[in-house]
């Protein structure tokens, strides 16, 4: 059996140790929001690329290259883009 010390001291320990877990939750939403959100810039951000790349007519390697890479980049884009926008809905957090 613990003594009432031992006992305010536990309890102060899990209270410390509570408080620390939701510290780590905020930051991770944060960084959830802010990985959502530097992605959701890249359409913008990379405009004259992307449309450059998309008016490209295939007269050799480097357009052939640069739209694989491109339709490459966009799978994985949208992949990762639906699977942080899932866990933040699943957490209930806006963006």
């Amino acid at each position: 059996m613990a003594t009432t010390s031992e006992v305010k001291a536990g309890l102060d320990s899990i209270a410390s140790l509570i408080a620390g877990s939701q510290q780590l939750e905020d930051r991770a939403i944060a960084g959830l929001l802010a990985a959502r959100n530097q992605l959701a810039a890249i359409p913008t951000q990379f405009s004259d690329v992307l449309d450059t790349i998309d008016a490209y007519t295939p007269t050799g390697p480097f357009q052939e290259v640069t739209q694989d890479e491109k339709g490459k980049l966009a799978t994985e884009f949208v992949a990762l883009k639906t699977a942080i926008e899932d866990k933040l809905d699943d957490l209930g957090v806006p963006y």
